[in-house]
Order: structure tokens, then C-alpha cells, then sequence
């Protein structure tokens, strides 16, 4: 029930992203609604879970480290130069979370979840690649509108992002593949950082 929950969300997503790139022209929102087509089409396609939290607390964190994002504000731009970069980021960051979520087709979930292990794409270099991409997105949106509100919810949404992946390993170490993965790719979001 919670597949059909979160396709018609990320489909209401979609609608209203092109919705706004009709009236508003920004391109940005054409890539979002790709991401949240996708998003929605491996929701109702979701694998089965092996295991997966019953913990409200975790559920809160995957919840909140999945929506916070929709309370940047998009006003205070300093430069165009940071604003364009910005740009950039944000869509480098939608561009990586499409091929991570493309990646991880219906093993996808909002919480701590084991439905099968991908090693694929992204995942043979970081663990978290659709974490890293949220990240990118959310620094490129602070560059682009540099308010104390948006710097705020950046670092939140930095320590809800890395609570989250935290949570999913917890889960996920209790299968031998998932260890035997963590031994191979040491990083959860940069490649040979972090």
C-alpha cells in the first residue's frame, strides 16, 4: 500500500513540475520531473522487502531526509555568477539521483529497507550515490539563493542525509552480501573521501 502512497506523490511531483516549467520557463523543473516520473514508476514496480524498519523514528528521518528540500526558499540571489553555478550543481545533482534511482530501480525506498543489494552504476564507487546527488542539489540551491534560512536547512538536511544512511547500513549489515559490499566500497558519498 505505502508503493501506491509514494507513486502518486511522486506523480503529483511530476505534475506539478511541469506545471511550473509552463508557466515559470525554468528548464531545471523539466529534469525534476523526470526524476520524479522514475520515482514513481519504481515505486508501483517495488520489489518485496527482506527486511525493513518498523522504528517511527527512523521512518521520521527518511521522511524528513526525503522532503526537506521542498522548504528551500528561492529567493536572495547575491550574483548571477552563484546563481548560474548554483544552476549548474542542481542540475548535475537531479542528473546523478536519476542514474542512481535508475540504478537502484525497485530495490528503491524511503525507509531503511533490504530489497536486494545493487553494486552497480554508482554504487561500485560510493554506497549512498542517491544521498550524494540529494546533497549536490541542496548546495547548489543554497549557492544559487544564499539566505540564512537556506544555510540552515542545508546542514539539517545534511545531518537528516547522513542519519538516514547510517539507519539504511544498520539495517542492511545484518545481510552478508551488504558486508561483503561495505569491505569493497569503503565511501558512502565521495569516492575516496566520505
Amino acid at each position: 500500500m505505502t508503493n501506491i502512497i509514494f507513486t502518486v506523490i511522486f506523480l503529483g511531483f511530476a505534475l506539478h513540475d511541469v506545471h511550473v516549467f509552463f508557466t515559470s520557463g525554468s528548464e531545471i523543473k523539466l529534469l525534476y520531473c523526470i526524476r520524479n516520473l522514475f520515482l514513481g514508476y519504481f515505486f508501483f514496480r517495488q520489489k518485496e522487502a527482506t527486511n525493513a524498519s518498523r522504528n517511527f523514528f527512523e521512518w521520521l528521518i527518511a521522511f524528513m531526509g526525503t522532503t526537506h528540500f521542498l522548504f528551500f526558499s528561492n529567493v536572495g540571489i547575491l550574483s548571477i555568477f552563484a546563481f548560474k553555478l548554483g544552476g549548474i550543481l542542481i542540475c548535475l545533482g537531479v542528473g546523478l539521483s536519476i542514474i542512481s534511482i535508475v540504478s537502484l530501480g525497485t530495490s528503491i525506498s524511503i525507509v531503511p529497507t533490504n530489497r536486494g543489494i545493487k553494486t552497480n552504476d554508482f554504487y561500485r564507487y560510493v554506497r549512498h550515490p542517491l544521498y550524494a546527488s540529494y546533497m549536490v542539489v541542496n548546495f547548489g540551491t543554497v549557492l544559487a539563493y544564499p539566505t540564512l534560512f537556506n544555510v540552515c536547512l542545508f546542514i539539517f538536511g545534511a545531518w537528516l542525509i547522513y542519519k538516514r544512511a547510517i539507519l539504511e547500513e544498520n539495517l542492511l549489515m545484518s545481510d552478508p552480501q551488504y558486508m561483503d559490499y561495505c569491505s569493497r566500497v569503503k565511501a558512502r558519498f565521495v569516492p575516496g573521501v566520505f
